[in-house]
C-alpha cells in the first residue's frame, strides 16, 4: 500500500490567499481542510505579505504537510497584478521551502486539465468536480479555497503520488 501524502494546495492572492488540504493515498483523495488566509486591505504591500507568510507558516505548523502546491498564475501584460502575485507566490514558496516541503508550481490551464480533464473548463465545473472527487455534499466556500483544493488534487493526480515516491 502507498504512503499517505499530505498535500496544501495554495491560490495565491495579495488580499485573500486561499488554500487547502487533502491526504492522498491509493488514489483516493480525503479533505482535510481548506480556508482562507486574507491580508489588511489597508495595510502596506510588506505588511500584507508578512501576514500572508505567517498564515501559511501556521497551516504549515498545524497540519504538518509534505507536499506544497501552488498556481502559477499568468497575468500577461497587467505588470501591476503580475508583480504583486509575484511577491506572493515568493512569500509561499519561502514558507514551504523554510518548512522543507516539496514543492510543485501548476498553470492554470493544468490544473483545468488534470481536475476537470479540459483545461478550458470553467469555475463552476472545476468546483464541481473538487467536490465530487473529495465527495462533499457542496462546493467549498470561499471559491479561493476551492481553487486550492484544485491545485492539491492537481498535484496528487500529476506526482508520482500514486505509486509511491
Amino acid at each position: 500500500m502507498s504512503p499517505k501524502t499530505r498535500i496544501l494546495g495554495i491560490d495565491p492572492g495579495i488580499s485573500v490567499t486561499g488554500y487547502g488540504l487533502i491526504d492522498y493515498q491509493a488514489q483516493q483523495a480525503k479533505l482535510v481542510e481548506c480556508g482562507v488566509i486574507k491580508s489588511k486591505t489597508n495595510h502596506s504591500s510588506a505588511e500584507r505579505y508578512q501576514q500572508m507568510y505567517a498564515g501559511i507558516k501556521e497551516v504549515i505548523k498545524n497540519h504538518k504537510p509534505e507536499c506544497l502546491a501552488v498556481e502559477d498564475s499568468f497575468l500577461g501584460k497587467n505588470f501591476k497584478s503580475a508583480k504583486i502575485l509575484g511577491g506572493a507566490k515568493a512569500v509561499i514558496l519561502l514558507a514551504g521551502a523554510e518548512s522543507k516541503l516539496k514543492t510543485c508550481e501548476y498553470s492554470p490551464r493544468e490544473i483545468k486539465m488534470a481536475v476537470v480533464g479540459r483545461g478550458e473548463a470553467s469555475k463552476e465545473q472545476v468546483n464541481y468536480m473538487v467536490s465530487s472527487i473529495l465527495k462533499l455534499k457542496s462546493a467549498p466556500h470561499p471559491e479561493d479555497a476551492s481553487d486550492a483544493l484544485a491545485v492539491a488534487l492537481c498535484c496528487a493526480f500529476r506526482s508520482n503520488l500514486s505509486r509511491g515516491r
